[in-house]
């Protein structure tokens, strides 16, 4: 997958305000210590279990207001299970 271009998440139940599930990306080899987060807008039902292993593709949400503030807005163009 990664040679696809898919990144490697991990989902996250985050049940805060009005947020469910965020996405952990992999630490950066280059900045192991910096966690990235992503919101999705459109993650499928089937996908909202926390701690699940994924491969995505996304693209980033321009000009929407965040209600999580926990991570880049983002719209998920696919999502695979990760094994």
């Amino acid at each position: 997958f990664e040679k696809e271009e898919y990144t490697k998440a991990t989902v996250i139940f985050y049940e805060v305000d009005a947020c469910k599930y965020i996405l952990r990306l992999e630490p950066d080899l280059n900045g192991p210590d910096v966690i990235k987060q992503l919101e999705p807008q459109n993650l499928k039902e089937e996908f909202q279990k926390d701690q699940l292993l994924v491969w995505i593709k996304y693209t980033p949400k321009k000009g929407g207001v965040s209600v999580c503030m926990a991570g880049q807005m983002v719209d998920i163009t696919d999502i695979q299970l990760r094994k």
